[in-house]
């Protein structure tokens, strides 16, 4: 189960949400903050971890994956309406 408690008793998303968190590369991950025990094993894997509160995740109904967005990519812009 998550590590954190629910705020409402009729969640928008699952309480699994906090077990989300974006890989900016190999070696650095953002992390919820209260997923205390996910940073350590990261940590004791070699790989640096930012721990931040995502406040709004679960109205979002996603984590650091879902609530981001790529500016930049290798290769250029691709069309996808056309």
């Amino acid at each position: 189960m998550a590590e954190t408690p629910l705020e409402s008793p009729f969640p928008l998303s699952s309480s699994w949400l906090g077990m989300n968190l974006l890989l900016i590369n190999p070696e650095l991950a953002i992390v919820d903050a209260a997923q205390h025990e996910r940073v350590r094993l990261l940590e004791s894997r070699g790989i640096e971890v930012v721990p931040h509160l995502l406040r709004h995740s679960r109205i979002l109904g996603g984590g650091f994956h879902c609530a981001t967005l790529d500016l930049v990519w290798d290769g250029g812009a691709i069309d996808y309406f056309s």
